[in-house]
């Protein structure tokens, strides 16, 4: 798609995710469940949302929250919960090699098939776990919604912990062994990462290092724009994004609105956890000796639950009943409201709020 031709175009997207910045041969294989979702397709489910993925200083995703749709046939649901406790037992026996393999096997051709097992399995993973990522799932039954965060903590580890370990050592063997610079490796593609190991030195990479990309989901088709065109599509989501008004509106009331993650009802001080502060240790050292404050952060991983543990209650701008929060405040029993969209930009730290979970709100005490 031409990059004038979307800017004309009069969708709008809810910006879903914040992360650090992310390698982009790790998140590209993930959108191809938006483009060609095979797995979806064999459920009879037809999910193509529009989306937008930009990499710049971080990594967001925005979704066109109209093309949403819901999970409510049971049979259904329980076959995507089989089929991935099935697949993950296979992806994690592969990546569990890769990690394990001696960096020596790894020659010019073997990386380069590794690299592209792992685009495949990747795909594989998140043809699945989108229905989670997304919270399509519509589900009443207290047994079945326990069910279904249990397999999110499932799919979580696989990526955490192994997944995300294969890439690193992939990227690693890059870096040492075909010495490759790390801010070309995280900026290109895996088409690029192959030309670069099938040419060497013939690609431009001074274009690569370090540019802002973006990956373009509309109708079920991909496209990729780099440079001064991720800027137009930054500043064309940035216009219609409507957070400053909801932020105006829960100043102004000295309340924020969220869906309940676990309910409960506590007092704290708030510290806030952004996308900035995964990488800064001195920040982390300080929520793991702090005790009972109120965590108020885009949203959780599973990587941050030990600096995390000793918070009094959860409160997100991202989520729903199978995100991660909700699943580790009710694992904690902690109270906890996800989904606020705004917290982190109305709350500071040391903030006095009060979580009520039994009504979604938090209202800023002082």
């Amino acid at each position: 798609m031409d990059i004038n031709e979307f800017l004309k175009k009069k969708i709008r997207f809810e910006r879903i995710i914040e992360f650090p910045k992310t390698p982009v041969m790790i998140f590209e294989p993930m959108l191809n469940c938006y483009v060609d979702n095979i797995y979806a397709k064999e459920l009879g489910i037809n999910y193509k949302p529009n989306g937008i993925v930009v990499q710049d200083k971080n990594y967001e995703a925005w979704l066109d929250l109209s093309s949403k749709i819901k999970i409510t046939d049971l049979n259904k649901i329980d076959r995507i919960i089989k089929d991935i406790r099935l697949y993950n037992d296979e992806a994690k026996e592969y990546l569990n090699k890769i990690i394990g393999e001696d960096e020596s096997f790894y020659n010019q051709s073997n990386v380069k098939e590794v690299i592209l097992q792992l685009n495949s399995i990747t795909s594989n993973i998140y043809n699945r776990f989108v229905f989670f990522t997304d919270e399509l799932f519509d589900v009443k039954n207290k047994k079945k919604i326990e069910e279904l965060q249990q397999v999110r903590m499932e799919l979580d580890d696989l990526v955490t912990n192994c997944l995300f370990k294969a890439y690193e050592k992939i990227i690693k063997i890059l870096k040492e062994k075909f010495e490759i610079d790390i801010n070309v490796i995280e900026s290109a593609t895996t088409r690029e990462i192959i030309e670069l190991l099938d040419k060497g030195k013939n690609l431009k990479l001074e274009k690569i290092s370090n540019r802002p990309i973006a990956f373009l989901l509309i109708n079920g088709e991909k496209s990729v724009f780099t440079g001064d065109e991720v800027l137009k599509i930054k500043n064309y989501l940035n216009l219609q994004n409507p957070e400053q008004l909801i932020i105006q509106q829960s100043k102004e009331q000295g309340i924020i609105n969220g869906k309940i993650g676990n309910k409960g009802k506590v007092k704290g001080n708030v510290m806030k956890l952004l996308v900035a502060d995964y990488n800064n240790q001195i920040k982390l050292d300080k929520l793991s000796q702090e005790k009972d404050y109120i965590l108020v952060t885009p949203m959780t991983r599973p990587e941050l639950v030990p600096f995390i543990k000793n918070a009094a209650a959860f409160v997100t701008d991202e989520g729903g009943v199978t995100c991660h929060a909700a699943i580790v405040a009710r694992e904690m029993n902690k109270p906890c409201i996800i989904g606020t969209k705004i917290a982190t930009k109305v709350l500071k730290d040391g903030d006095m709020v009060e979580v009520d979970a039994d009504k979604g709100i938090v209202k800023i005490l002082k």
